[in-house]
C-alpha cells in the first residue's frame, strides 16, 4: 500500500510533522493551513451615520452630564426628513432615546451594556413616533409602491397612520423574514410638523426653528 508520505513526495507536497500531508487546492494554497498560519478575521467597524456620529459626539463630551446625546443628535441631524432610526432618537421620549444612543455607543465600542434593553427601547420609541404621527405632531412623506406610481414623494395623512405602522405595513400584518413583501409605501421620512401640538413640550422650544433651518427639507403641504 502506498503511504501518504510517498504520495506527497511525488507531488511535491510538504509533509507535516505528524507524517501527513496537507491537502491543497489547485492554486497551491493549503486547504487546511496550520493553526499558526490562520489569521483571525477582524471585526468590521460600524459605518452607519448614527454610529459614526456617536463616536465623535462621545469624544467631545467631558463627562456624562455635560450635554444629553439627544440634544446634540437633534442639532446634528435636524428635525426634517429623518429615516426611522434617526426619528426614534430625535422625536421619541428623551430618556429612552438617550439610553438607546448610549447603549449603541457602548455596544460599538466594546463596553458593557444591557443587551436586553434594546428591543424594549426600540418598541417604546417606535410607539412614540406612531402616536405623534396620528396626532399631527409629526408628518411623514413616502413614495408610492403601486403599479401606477409617479415615483414622487408624497405626504401621508394622519388617517394613514390609523391603519399602518411606522414601517408602512398595515397594522396587524406579519410576514416571515424570509418572505419578500413590499409595503404600500417606501422610503418613509419623518419630520417635525411646522405647527406642533401643545403636548409636544420636548421640542416646542425657541431652538426648534434653528434646528430645522437650512436642513434642505422638502416643502410640504404645511409650508
Amino acid at each position: 500500500m502506498t503511504k501518504l508520505s510517498d504520495f506527497c513526495a511525488k507531488k511535491s507536497v510538504p509533509e507535516t510533522k505528524d507524517g501527513h500531508g496537507s491537502l491543497s487546492l489547485e492554486s497551491g494554497a493549503p486547504l487546511t493551513p496550520d493553526k499558526e498560519e490562520r489569521k483571525p478575521t477582524a471585526e468590521k467597524e460600524p459605518t452607519d451615520e448614527i454610529s459614526l456620529w456617536l463616536s465623535e459626539a462621545v469624544k467631545n463630551k467631558k463627562n456624562d452630564t455635560e450635554f444629553p446625546l439627544v440634544t446634540a443628535f437633534r442639532e446634528h441631524f435636524g428635525l426634517k426628513n429623518l429615516e426611522l432610526m434617526k426619528a426614534l432618537c430625535a422625536f421619541g421620549t428623551e430618556k429612552y432615546a438617550e439610553e438607546l444612543l448610549e447603549n449603541r455607543y457602548k455596544r460599538n465600542s466594546g463596553k458593557p451594556y444591557d443587551s436586553n434593553r434594546f428591543r424594549p427601547l426600540f418598541c417604546k420609541l417606535k410607539s412614540d413616533i406612531e402616536q405623534k404621527l396620528r396626532s399631527g405632531d409629526l408628518i411623514a412623506t413616502a413614495i408610492d409602491n403601486g403599479m401606477y406610481s409617479l415615483d414622487e414623494r408624497e405626504e401621508l395623512s394622519k388617517e394613514f397612520w390609523n391603519l399602518h405602522n411606522v414601517s408602512g405595513y398595515p397594522i396587524g400584518h406579519y410576514h416571515s423574514p424570509f418572505e419578500k413583501i413590499t409595503p404600500p409605501w417606501r422610503d418613509i421620512q419623518i419630520s417635525m410638523s411646522d405647527t406642533p401640538q401643545k403636548n409636544n413640550v420636548s421640542l416646542n422650544s425657541k431652538n426648534q426653528k434653528e434646528l430645522v433651518k437650512n436642513k434642505g427639507g422638502r416643502p410640504s403641504k404645511h409650508d
